[in-house]
């Protein structure tokens, strides 16, 4: 019915969000149907006995106070974003690392058991689930031969874990070993501080090992263990450089309110420990770094992008659709913009300006190689290539259906990201694409290079299956999208008043991620083969 002198006005944002949510953890926890495709790969689903409950309860209140909690000070960061110095806003996102981080922690003590903190010794320590600590420990006795013969191992044809990554990983878990090893006091603490639901499951480990020369000691648990806590606390740190990444263009009030959503991201808290939760970190830290550098024509920046991208090459070859993205930026961003935001004509000076930073960062890079490679003798431009063919391989000893996971890994990934997250940023695509409200073009390009790429990632067919995993260093990017939802623009007529959220809208819908993460999380196996 209409009232004269009234505008109706349809649903909100917030509350179609809170909708598809609770539709989606209905789904899961209401049906059955497989999640992928049955006979290629699925997620598994946790069942809870009720007689469980009353162990589980307790983890999962837990969860959910900490959950408020961490929306609170999402909160009040929110409101003093406008108004406090740059001091204070580094005091107010290490407060943010810090709630995501025990966050981080209680959401993923909050499944039944077996499936809590415990598969962070499962998962670290069983080749099938990873191999780098197995490899490491057990089978890496010099690290110089381990570098000068590594294309040997990689030629092996190894397919998952070993054959298709850098020697980064091993590296890191051969480092913190022999810190555990030399260090019995470090060893000590990192003991102390263990969930006891690890160490139960260390003991295990141990008892079905006895008698091995791979039962795992003290200084291998507190080894993996180190290991663990650091992956955490580098996968709650990327809302640091996220921050940084989305305030290039936004108001830092908008950048907080996107970046919150970050440490609430479902698969973050269902993949940890492994590995693909630090490829967030270091691959948005380098388009940052990229970035900035391009825009303020700083040499030092560009060769400190080129490290940073080789730092990431040197853990995966999931830093490649970052390169990709930092280039179309670079094209579309190295022209110079007046003080509204316009592109304006770029001049042949600045073109070799840009062209200069360019040849920094590749100089950055390719210095970093040639430096690991003649310390290691390790030639890692062909590493690389073998990581490729491995990739390649994979879906050789593995067939994958194409068109089935064309159709399944974009809602997989909504479910990995959260609802609220991919709404979001479906929404300020389609926006995007369609409304004529004038825009800043610079954020137009953020928007359209990342769904490009996405895009790219979507159709080449790289990833048919685990999307929720592999594409995890991907959703920081959806959220730098869904930031300009929270952009209050009055150039946004009634018409586009729908795409916009409000404060309440934001508080409302950081709500919502979070019980959906925790929901996910309760329900979903990220390891069915530990």
């Amino acid at each position: 019915m209409r009232f004269k002198g009234r505008r109706t006005v349809g649903p909100s944002l917030p509350w179609l969000v809170l909708i598809i949510s609770a539709g989606a953890v209905g789904f899961l926890w209401l049906t059955d149907v497989p999640l992928g495709i049955p006979g290629e790969w699925t997620w598994g689903r946790i069942r809870i006995d009720p007689a469980e409950l009353p162990e589980t309860l307790p983890g999962v209140l837990f969860a959910g106070l900490v959950a408020a909690v961490y929306v609170g000070i999402a909160k009040l960061g929110a409101d003093r974003m406008t108004r406090c110095r740059r001091s204070e806003r580094a005091l107010w996102l290490s407060g943010l690392t810090l709630s995501g981080f025990v966050w981080l922690f209680a959401v993923q003590q909050s499944p039944p058991s077996g499936f809590g903190m415990s598969k962070a010794a499962r998962v670290m320590y069983y080749p099938a689930s990873s191999g780098y600590f197995y490899q490491a420990r057990y089978e890496i006795h010099d690290v110089g031969s381990f570098l000068a013969d590594y294309e040997t191992l990689l030629s092996h044809g190894d397919v998952l874990h070993v054959g298709t990554h850098p020697p980064g990983l091993f590296l890191i878990h051969r480092g913190a070993i022999r810190l555990c090893h030399r260090s019995d006091r470090l060893t000590r603490m990192l003991l102390s501080t263990m969930p006891e639901s690890m160490s139960a499951a260390f003991d295990i480990i141990a008892h079905e090992t006895r008698g091995r020369p791979t039962q795992p000691t003290d200084q291998d648990r507190a080894a993996i263990w180190l290991v663990t806590l650091c992956t955490q606390f580098l996968a709650a740190a990327t809302v640091i450089p996220l921050y940084l990444l989305i305030g290039r263009d936004h108001s830092p009030r908008v950048s907080w309110m996107a970046t919150s959503f970050w440490p609430l991201v479902p698969s973050l808290a269902i993949f940890l420990p492994k590995s693909d939760a630090l490829y967030p970190f270091i691959g948005i830290l380098f388009v940052w770094v990229w970035l900035t550098s391009l825009d303020r024509r700083l040499i030092a920046g560009s060769l400190i992008a080129g490290l940073v991208f080789w730092a990431g090459m040197m853990l995966s070859l999931a830093m490649l659709p970052f390169g990709l993205l930092a280039a179309i930026l670079t094209v579309v961003k190295s022209r110079p913009t007046d003080t509204a935001g316009t592109a304006e004509r770029t001049q042949p000076g600045d073109r070799r300006r840009v062209g200069w930073l360019i040849v920094w960062a590749v100089v950055g890079f390719l210095a970093a190689v040639a430096a690991f490679s003649l310390l290691g003798k390790i030639n890692l431009l062909r590493v690389w290539s073998w990581n490729y063919c491995n990739h390649a391989e994979f879906y050789a000893q593995y067939p994958r259906t194409w068109w089935k996971w064309l159709l399944v890994n974009p809602l997989e990934f909504a479910f990995a990201a959260g609802m609220p997250i991919a709404i979001l940023a479906i929404v300020v695509l389609f926006r995007s694409l369609f409304s004529r409200e004038q825009r800043d073009w610079r954020v137009s390009a953020n928007i359209w290079a990342t769904a490009f790429v996405w895009a790219m990632l979507w159709m080449s067919g790289k990833n048919m299956g685990e999307a929720a995993r592999l594409w995890l260093m991907w959703i920081p990017c959806l959220i730098w999208m869904a930031a300009d939802s929270f952009e209050q623009s009055p150039s946004r007529g009634p018409r586009l008043s729908f795409c916009t959220v409000d404060s309440t809208g934001w508080t409302i819908l950081l709500g919502v991620q979070a019980a959906v993460a925790l929901a996910t999380v309760l329900r979903v196996n990220g390891f069915p083969l530990v």
